[in-house]
């Protein structure tokens, strides 16, 4: 008998179960994307992970700092290395070093928090179509002949590319591809995962290129991530649809960033990231 298929989600969900092999040391498998390059996005959450399993409950995270430094692949396992940086009152910080076949592909710097009263504020949501009126990855693709590989593998989580956003903004609903357990950990990671998926887009987007047009005409665009972090403001569930209001301020040297603030349907700013990216035409 054939093994049953394993969802990209449940593959997913394992990539983040993480396996303790020595005092703060971890190891894991990768989220298969059909893809020899890991997955940037796997790397952030699992990191967080990773930090957040040195942590007493019910502290949540607070911020995730991680600069990439080398390319890794999909074949081999990652391991994560935490340090105890801090333990206060209140916050705790870790630094995290992610590791393949002995060479360093990422470090990090996390905070965790525990819950706790103060003041509070927020921006205002843009008001936007909701998920259900917006085209699918898959529909907006039409217009450029079809996903490409790098997006029709892009399965771990539900798209709606909100059409026509103000200038120089790309606009994407994202939700995991179905339910996620109940672990307010499970759900920062995986919104911060998805934050990794439309970023070197929108940084693109200032330059006219549309999100799923990286490789249109003549000349396509190659990116890479350089660096990205993300603060958590209120705890969401990521297996809700979560608006990425995403822009870039600049881009020079062939550098773009990107900043972003992370919706709930009902208004919530539950998140903010930055990301920058380093762009090429082949």
């Amino acid at each position: 008998m054939k093994p049953t298929p394993v969802s990209p989600l449940t593959n997913a969900l394992a990539a983040l179960e993480l396996t303790e092999i020595d005092d703060d040391r971890f190891t894991a498998d990768n989220i298969d994307l059909g893809a020899r390059r890991l997955f940037g996005g796997q790397l952030l959450a699992q990191m967080l992970v990773a930090a957040a399993r040195t942590v007493p409950e019910p502290a949540q995270p607070r911020s995730l700092h991680v600069y990439f430094l080398a390319p890794g692949n999909s074949e081999d396992r990652v391991e994560f290395a935490v340090t105890r940086t801090r333990d206060g009152r209140r916050l705790s910080n870790r630094s995290v070093t992610a590791e393949q076949a002995g060479r360093v592909l990422a470090t990090a710097m996390v905070s965790v928090v525990a819950p706790s009263e103060g003041v509070a504020n927020q921006a205002l949501m843009p008001t936007v179509p909701p998920p259900e009126q917006c085209p699918t990855l898959a529909d907006w693709a039409e217009q450029w002949g079809g996903l490409t590989e790098i997006w029709s593998t892009m399965n771990v989580a539900d798209f709606r590319l909100v059409p026509d956003p103000p200038d120089g903004t790309t606009m994407a609903w994202l939700r995991a591809a179905g339910p996620l357990p109940d672990q307010p950990v499970t759900h920062a990671a995986w919104a911060l995962l998805m934050s990794d998926i439309t970023a070197l887009a929108a940084g693109l987007a200032a330059h006219d290129v549309p999100v799923g047009g990286e490789h249109l005409g003549d000349r396509p665009w190659g990116a890479v991530s350089l660096d990205h972090a993300m603060w958590f403001h209120r705890p969401a569930r990521a297996d809700e649809w979560l608006l990425y209001a995403q822009r870039s301020p600049s881009s020079s040297d062939g550098r773009g960033l990107v900043v972003a603030d992370v919706f709930t349907v009902d208004g919530r700013c539950v998140g903010s990231f930055t990301q920058e990216g380093l762009f090429a035409q082949s």
